[in-house]
């Protein structure tokens, strides 16, 4: 993508994103929901669709309401049965799809977003989520089509709405365009300064890219508008994990009070009881992630580390016949993180040797896997394969160099 062609297009959807086309009344039910007042969101949303609002703000202030309080099983079977009643309406239908996505049901997902792929003011979303859910089932090919088709949309002026472009450059940084998702996410919250989702999602971005000190900064912009979102705060805990443990701890403790079931806060607690050697506790909040989503790959791929650590056997045997390792790969053979986290968990225990080899385990499911190659890199020359570490780790830096200064 020629980021010449790009620069030329953002500037008029910065302006006409600007200005009134953001301001909204602070006491609508859609403001209390942008603003972290869930409960009182969904008291006032819930019968404003179920009496036939399918306005898209309404429907997605209800759907991040429920799901920002943990309420996923209720948040299912409302949006299911709206969508039932009322088959046309796609904002209904992308939050069914939405939420049956995030708790597993990938089968049902995909039918009610199949079903909304052209609908006006969803189509964009919709695509988005679809491509996301077929690469977490292992379909990558098929989902790089979609997010390229969505980006090939935009760049040919057939989508504009501002509301869209946040999709636009989530599909640009799932097919590494980590630039162009960058500049446009900038669009996006310079457009609609009041968006934390879009400032969460550049906090991600940033984060991934190590730059620690401007991902905190979105992060903080986004709790800024929303002071209970969970996204923001487990966003924060992590980028401030290193440098200031404490205050990330309080920040992971504030996600959790707002959302007890949160999926992603419980395997982040869970990851920190893995490095502490606390298996059990660790295995007590997976199990808490996994009540939301029984197939979630993360989830299940910390299983599978604990089993390795626990009884460590020969790399080749262990991916053979674990169950966990096994049901990771049942749903997504190309899930390349489950051999990362195995890679990252033996590094903690010295277990240099086995980290080189699920390292190589990652990048044979996908070339790709830059922090694979990074593990690899160290590790190899922690186990004195210097040359071949030294020129893994050099291409890693390159690639790091590449996407930096955003």
């Amino acid at each position: 993508m020629k980021r010449n062609i790009l620069s030329l297009i953002l500037l008029p959807f910065l302006l006409l994103s600007c200005g009134a086309l953001w301001q909204s009344d602070s006491r609508s039910p859609v403001e209390l929901a942008r603003t972290g007042a869930y409960k009182d969101a969904a008291a006032a949303l819930e019968p404003m669709i179920g009496g036939g609002n399918f306005d898209p703000q309404v429907v997605e202030s209800l759907y991040n309401s429920w799901v920002r309080t943990g309420e996923y099983q209720k948040a299912r079977e409302k949006f299911e049965a709206w969508s039932t009643a009322n088959p046309n309406a796609g904002p209904v239908r992308l939050a069914a799809g939405r939420i049956n996505h995030l708790t597993g049901n990938y089968d049902r997902a995909l039918n009610h977003l199949n079903a909304i792929l052209t609908v006006n003011n969803v189509a964009s979303a919709a695509q988005y989520e679809k491509a996301a859910l077929l690469a977490d089932t292992g379909k990558r090919d098929e989902a790089e089509k979609v997010y390229q088709k969505l980006i090939d949309n935009y760049l040919n002026g057939l989508i504009r709405a501002p509301n869209d472009l946040f999709w636009v450059a989530r599909a640009m940084w799932a097919t590494e365009h980590f630039h162009d998702a960058n500049d446009l996410l900038k669009v996006v919250t310079q457009g609609n300064p009041r968006n934390a989702e879009a400032f969460v999602a550049w906090g991600d971005l940033l984060a991934e890219k190590y730059n620690e000190p401007e991902a905190i900064a979105s992060y903080q912009d986004a709790l800024k508008i929303d002071p209970n979102m969970p996204e923001a705060h487990l966003g924060l805990a992590k980028a401030l994990a290193l440098s200031e443990p404490e205050k990330a701890n309080a920040e992971l403790e504030k996600a959790m009070m707002t959302n007890p079931n949160f999926m992603e806060g419980h395997l982040a607690i869970a990851e920190q009881s893995i490095d502490s050697e606390q298996y059990d506790k660790a295995q007590e909040e997976i199990k808490k992630g996994l009540d939301v989503n029984p197939k979630n790959s993360e989830g299940i791929s910390l299983l599978a580390s604990i089993d390795f650590l626990q009884d460590t056997k020969d790399v080749d045997t262990f991916v053979r016949t674990n169950a966990n390792a096994q049901k990771v790969l049942a749903v997504n053979p190309e899930y390349s993180k489950l051999f990362d986290i195995l890679a990252e968990n033996c590094v903690s225990l010295r277990l240099y040797k086995e980290a080189v080899a699920f390292a190589r385990k990652a990048l044979s499911l996908n070339p790709k896997d830059w922090n694979a190659m990074s593990v690899l890199g160290i590790n190899l020359m922690r186990i004195g394969e210097e040359d071949l570490g030294k020129w893994l780790w050099t291409m890693r830096i390159k690639e790091t160099r590449s996407t930096s200064g955003m």
